[in-house]
């Protein structure tokens, strides 16, 4: 493994931030800009958490510039339960679209404005759980033999929808509609 050089927005940061959330982890850089961090992740496999979690080959590939351009995760083996398709947020590639990428630009870019000194950490943090949430969805999906994603569980379009949904602040509305 690379040495950490401590530049909260290097790649080395984000690296060794997700190596720290993962199992069996480690990074590589490919060429002066892309780093790719290998590990597995554990997903939760029931709704009280308490139980024993699975776990989940990934890879995370992501530019010097991860601040600016969401990094993006693959599955590196397919469980047997997971779905496939823009309505599951994972597609045949493995790619997982844990986030709509104008969210993650304007709130990352924001703690980045506001100087946070840890915006490598909860980046990781974000990609983790987000990318966790999913494939916890999909495996008590499974386990339910739900054919659908749930209803109760908002999530962002794809594409120019999903970016026309961001504008307006829908998935906003829904979760506190929902909360209320």
């Amino acid at each position: 493994m690379k040495p950490i050089i401590h530049q909260p927005l290097s790649c080395e940061s984000l690296a060794s931030a997700l190596c720290n959330r993962l199992q069996f982890a480690g990074w590589s850089q490919v060429g002066s800009s892309v780093g790719v961090v290998s590990g597995v992740i554990e997903v939760p496999s029931s709704a009280s958490h308490l139980d024993k979690a699975i776990t989940v080959p990934i890879r995370v590939i992501f530019t010097d510039l991860w601040f600016g351009i969401i990094p993006q995760v693959y599955l590196s083996e397919r469980p047997i339960w997971l779905k496939t398709g823009a309505e599951w947020h994972v597609f045949d590639t493995g790619w997982v679209c844990f986030e709509l990428p104008e969210h993650w630009h304007d709130h990352v870019l924001e703690l980045v404005r506001l100087d946070h000194n840890n915006v490598h950490e909860l980046a990781a943090q974000w990609i983790i759980r987000a990318t966790a949430h999913i494939l916890h969805v999909h495996y008590v999906c499974h386990q339910s033999g739900r054919k659908f994603w749930p209803e109760t569980i908002p999530f962002w379009g794809h594409g120019e929808e999903g970016r026309k949904q961001y504008k307006e602040g829908k998935i906003l509305e829904v979760i506190v509609r929902k909360n209320v």
